[in-house]
């Protein structure tokens, strides 16, 4: 004891030091619940001591002094884990010879929340109760804040009294929940006794009680319960004591839902008060009966198309409602919860199929396997075209038409033919490809018949009707007479001339124009370009802005088709004597004028020129196609002239940008697509 108090001595004086350290606190005070507690003599037990909210307290330590009757109780230890104090320093004294535990604890750093405080260890030694009492020992620091205690108490108890396990079946039948006793002595003389229980409503229900071959048999009780809060009390008295261990009374019951409950009982009280006793709980064990198929397979059979159904039907010992799933439902097939399956298998589903149904009463299952069997019914086989017919195609122009052979009964193969090809025509048995391309000699109307015929002799045709119309031909470069540009190297600033021609089969007059938009890869022609149409003569004069290679295609047309030279690789050479920014476009330009950007599509720089009448402040800025502005190209005074400027797009994405000129008196935009 003396090496305990110099302990909690030093270990005090450090929280008293924390507390001059610390600052100050409001006057509050917090609850501080010490233990009530129950048990069979010679049982042990640990349980909490519980505190109210804690924060902003300053709580830095605690001490107390528990008294309690040792005849009774023996306080053995305390336990840290999982409560307030598992951190910290803390000491104790479990002084059994005096019925005391002393206790000391501290720390640096102050507690916070409610709940357990700390556990201490209890032994059950006689029959009796006893306080748990702290009396007015218990101090936060160094009494603030102040401590509102509840003391506890153990009751140790040498009789127990519980509620028996029962295990039943069935949700209507009534059975009963026996209340029984450890061994009561003749000297405890029990001519009375009463207690209060708690179930649970939701799956249970109480109907009453029974004496009848009980030892409460020939005395009086009376039940009061509530199956709506699951609480029940009952009281019972006798003239003469009962004595001995056995069944007190049933209670009453019908079980709501299956499966395991407890009833227990909160308090339980011999006569006034002794003997003492113990209490413990029970489990309702409320059983299932499985429900069950007559047999446990069964087998149908059944041809292509041609319906087949049954209802599946389960039965239960607990006359519960039956619900039905299955698994490995074909396609097409219908199951309902009520046991139905229909079904009318297709015309591709011969074979085997494997259905497994499970009946439930909600907790257990019952299965049905059920093996039906479709046989195959041979089907003429289809054919249809691709495209489909009729067909109408001009003289000269290529026609492609496939046949689609198909047959539903997968296990049958299929060949395709076809008769009436027109000359020239051809037919690909193996992928049903019809190809033709009619010569200008075949104009008129053709039939060719193609068949889908399966291994059994089953055969179905289609006609594809064509008609061949008279076709004009486009002129054309590549024959006799006829010239397209070569491949060719220029000097910038200097003018070059070729005269295309073209052919025309029918001999119409042939008009001739620059095409723009060329083939991948090749950039569109630049604006100063011209074609005489009607001769076919190209001039064009590049300038330095031009050098490198440029490509340049003409079309020729009869008014009705067009048709197009080859692609013309025209390399310009830089030309020194014209220097960077002015170009030789005749002096100075007669009106305001944004030319279309060279080259475009570009990656990553393009070259923008414009031509100003006058000397003007000039602004160019590039847009995304957002209307966001992307870059400033130009914005200073420019003099009269033509002018260019270079675009470099190195650090924004592929896409659609607009660039706009704007001086005093003029504005216009053009586009431009950025191909990275």
């Amino acid at each position: 004891m003396r090496s305990f108090k110099i302990s909690v001595i030093k270990f005090l004086s450090v929280f008293a030091l924390m507390l001059m350290l610390g600052t100050s606190i409001a006057f509050a005070q917090v609850s501080v619940t010490f233990p009530t507690v129950s048990g069979a003599v010679g049982s042990s037990t640990t349980v909490p001591i519980t505190v109210g909210d804690l924060t902003g307290l300053n709580v830095t330590s605690y001490q107390f002094t528990m008294n309690y009757d040792k005849n009774i109780v023996e306080v053995t230890g305390i336990e840290t884990a999982d409560t307030k104090s598992s951190v910290g320093q803390i000491q104790y004294n479990a002084d059994q010879a005096n019925g005391k535990l002393l206790v000391a604890w501290a720390n640096n750093t102050a507690l916070t929340g409610s709940g357990t405080l700390l556990k201490i260890k209890i032994t059950f030694k006689a029959a009796g109760m006893t306080d748990l009492d702290p009396l007015a020992t218990f101090l936060f620091n160094a009494g603030v804040p102040a401590a509102a205690i509840t003391k506890g108490k153990a009751t140790a108890a040498s009789i127990q009294v519980y509620v028996d396990n029962v295990t039943t079946s069935g949700l209507t039948t009534e059975f009963k929940i026996p209340i029984k006793t450890t061994t009561l002595a003749t000297a405890d003389n029990v001519l009375s006794y009463n207690f209060t229980g708690t179930f649970d409503a939701a799956k249970l229900e109480l109907t009453g009680f029974d004496l009848v071959g009980t030892k409460g048999e020939g005395g009086q009780g009376v039940i009061n319960y509530n199956n709506t809060t699951g609480t029940v009390s009952f009281a019972w008295a006798k003239a003469t004591a009962i004595s001995g261990d056995g069944i007190l009374v049933y209670l009453k019951a019908k079980a709501k839902v299956k499966g395991t409950q407890t009833v227990g009982l909160t308090t339980f009280m011999y006569n006034s008060g002794l003997p003492v006793v113990v209490t413990s709980s029970g489990t309702i064990t409320v059983v299932n009966n499985a429900p069950t198929f007559a047999t446990a397979t069964q087998a149908l059979t059944t041809v292509e198309n041609s319906a087949v159904g049954f209802t599946a039907v389960a039965t239960d010992g607990d006359a519960d409602v039956l619900t039905y799933s299955a698994t490995g439902v074909p396609t097409g097939a219908t199951f309902s919860a009520a046991g139905v399956f229909a079904w009318t298998p297709s015309y591709t589903q011969a074979g085997t199929y494997t259905v497994t149904i499970t009946a439930t009463d909600g907790i257990a299952t019952a299965t049905l396997v059920v093996t039906i069997t479709v046989t195959d019914v041979n089907r003429t086989p289809t054919i249809s075209l691709t495209p489909a017919g009729p067909y109408t195609v001009a003289e000269g122009s290529a026609l492609t038409i496939k046949a689609v052979g198909a047959d539903v009964d997968t296990d049958n193969t299929f060949t395709l033919s076809a008769t009436g090809l027109p000359s020239g025509a051809s037919f690909a048995a193996a992928t049903g490809d019809f190809a033709w391309t009619p010569n200008f000699s075949q104009a008129g109307s053709y039939t060719v018949v193609f068949k889908v015929k399966d291994n059994k002799n089953a055969e179905a045709t289609v006609n594809g009707v064509i008609t061949v119309t008279n076709n004009n031909q486009a002129p054309r470069f590549d024959v006799a007479g006829a010239k397209q540009m070569p491949d060719t190297t220029i000097l910038a600033h200097t003018n070059f001339v070729f005269t295309y021609k073209a052919i025309d089969p029918q001999a119409d007059p042939v008009s001739y124009f620059v095409k723009l938009t060329h083939p991948a890869g090749a950039a569109n022609l630049p604006e100063n370009a011209v074609i005489v149409a009607s001769t076919g003569v190209f001039g064009w004069r590049p300038v330095n802005q031009h050098s490198g290679l440029n490509y340049i295609v003409v079309s020729a047309s009869d008014g009705v088709l067009t048709t197009d030279s080859r692609i013309a690789k025209v390399t310009v050479t830089y030309n020194p004597n014209f220097p960077a920014g002015i170009d030789d476009e005749g002096g100075v330009p007669t009106a305001f004028e944004l030319f279309q950007n060279y080259p475009n599509p570009f990656n990553p720089t393009t070259s923008i020129k414009y031509a100003l009448p006058k000397e003007s402040r000039v602004r160019i800025a590039v847009f995304n196609i957002l209307g966001q502005e992307v870059a400033t190209l130009v914005n200073s005074v420019m003099p009269a002239g033509y002018h260019s400027v270079d675009f470099k797009a190195n650090n924004i994405p592929s896409g659609m940008y607009i660039y706009k000129i704007e001086t005093e008196s003029f504005s216009q935009v053009k586009k431009m697509l950025l191909m990275k």
